[in-house]
């Protein structure tokens, strides 16, 4: 019993860091997409980039749409900082990115955008999951007050049918002693 009480408390613990990182990863995702969306709002190229993420939406980003997003996010924020990375839309994100290396400023830009890249699309994604259980619950919420609503329907139709079945027994008793 104690080797099971240890394992419960390990448990439990685990769950508990396990919604503090949820938390954390979570509020980082909001805070990296109010920061995008302001930036958006000023700068053409932050526009430009963010209008691409709300077109293609998170769950369709596949590992080198999320790599080529983030090279976008880090080419705008040098780009306002007077640091030009010759990188196209035709290069490869190996191509870019390694070209990259020979500015370790670059390229921890386009590191730390490509971790904001997966906070935001975290955020986003879960953002939505959040509204469609909330949505769910709502429907379910309503169909079960529907439900309530009609078994009580039925309980009422179900008493008079007793009450009246009692009455038919009632005076079918009496027709034997009135005769």
């Amino acid at each position: 019993f104690i080797w099971m009480g240890i394992f419960l408390s390990i448990c439990a613990l685990r769950i508990i860091d396990a919604q503090s990182d949820l938390a954390a990863i979570t509020s980082e995702g909001e805070s990296a997409l109010n920061n995008l969306k302001r930036r958006a709002n000023y700068d053409p190229c932050f526009h430009s980039a963010f209008e691409r993420l709300r077109v293609v939406g998170c769950a369709n980003l596949n590992a080198e749409a999320r790599k080529r997003f983030s090279l976008s996010l880090a080419k705008c924020h040098l780009a306002s900082s007077g640091i030009d990375i010759h990188c196209d839309e035709e290069m490869t994100i190996e191509r870019c990115t390694s070209s990259l290396a020979s500015m370790p400023i670059a390229f921890n830009a386009y590191t730390e955008f490509f971790i904001q890249a997966d906070s935001i699309c975290f955020f986003l994604e879960k953002d939505a999951i959040d509204k469609r259980i909330s949505s769910a619950l709502e429907q379910l919420y309503e169909s079960a007050g529907s439900v309530a609503r009609h078994l009580q329907d039925v309980t009422v139709g179900l008493e008079r049918t007793n009450e009246d079945l009692a009455s038919m027994v009632f005076h079918r008793r009496q027709i034997p002693h009135n005769l």
